[in-house]
């Protein structure tokens, strides 16, 4: 008896140790195995300027989404982020159904501080349950971000190459008459010629948005493509409207299919960016993004009764 009394205090501290060292080896496998998409989500968005919270980012990016129809010229994989809205979180007195609000950021390679806020929103969405249903595509241009140019790896705006119904007529033409042919701004071979302008047509016919707020730099303007409206009243750039052209976003999706587009332009190298002062615009902008949808609504459905 005393010997299987001490063969038992000999063998149950390897027992505990194995134990231990199973359960160190399952976490550390947990780690390790993320997807190649997270992984890729955190060493690019890692890299983007400004501050990040470390545990919030860990959170978007493993669940960040990689669809195949969302690859660069190059093959590099562009990947998007999903937050659902719920009706819980509203306050008005009557639910409302959540919108979709899509986010792009860095169509312009060379426009870092537009994936940086975009990384910001997705972060600070994991906070809490969101009124709206969110979509970020914090680098829609990965080609362009890593060789650090306007255009993507074939030389193309992709801001100017959306397929619009003027694009043959008219976009090459623009392109020479507004900008002297700047290689910066060409809009391409063909309209929606580009891997990346054609990822970000599936995003808008695969997530049907209701509204759409695209990131740029350097002009520290907020540049609105949708109906007459009046501008939110507490956000840090001034209101202004720069009209849209052949082959850009918002007449792609604004003009010719009745979507709004809200650009928001930093200012290049964004020295004052603090994430409180963009946290609360994002809460801004879907606040005008509520109103807005609601007064489209009203107007093409003019027996609709108005909200109380």
């Amino acid at each position: 008896m005393n010997w299987i009394c001490l063969l038992f205090l000999f063998v149950s501290p390897l027992l505990s140790w194995s134990l231990s060292f199973a359960e160190t080896v399952a976490e550390t496998a947990a780690v390790t195995s993320s997807s190649p998409i997270t992984e890729t989500c955190m060493e690019e968005l890692r890299k983007l300027p400004g501050h990040s919270d470390s545990a919030a980012l860990q959170k978007v990016c493993a669940e960040a989404v990689h669809n195949e129809n969302c690859r660069s010229e190059k093959g590099l994989p562009i990947f998007h982020w999903n937050r659902k809205g719920t009706t819980a979180a509203t306050t008005a007195p009557q639910q409302q159904k959540p919108l979709k609000i899509l986010v792009f950021g860095m169509i312009h390679g060379d426009e870092p501080w537009s994936g940086s806020l975009a990384r910001l929103w997705a972060e600070r969405l994991t906070r809490f349950d969101p009124r709206n249903e969110w979509r970020i595509l914090p680098i829609l241009n990965p080609d362009g971000w890593r060789l650090k140019t306007r255009m993507n790896s074939r030389q193309v705006d992709l801001n100017r190459n959306f397929p619009t119904k003027d694009w043959a007529a008219e976009a090459v033409q623009h392109w020479a008459k507004s900008s002297g042919k700047n290689k910066r701004r060409f809009p391409g071979p063909s309209a929606g010629s580009e891997k990346e302008t054609l990822c970000s047509i599936w995003q808008i016919e695969d997530f049907q948005p209701d509204f759409v707020i695209s990131v740029h730099t350097p002009y520290g303007v907020m540049d609105f493509d949708g109906p007459k409206s009046r501008a939110p009243s507490a956000t840090p750039l001034p209101w202004r409207r720069l009209g849209n052209y052949p082959g850009s976003l918002g007449r792609y999706l604004w003009k010719e299919r009745g979507t709004p587009v809200l650009t928001v332009e930093l200012v290049h190298r964004e020295p004052a960016f603090s994430n409180e002062r963009y946290a609360r615009l994002q809460d801004e902008l879907s606040d005008f993004a509520r109103k807005t949808v609601d007064e489209l609504e009203r107007s093409r459905s003019p027996n609709l009764a108005a909200t109380p």
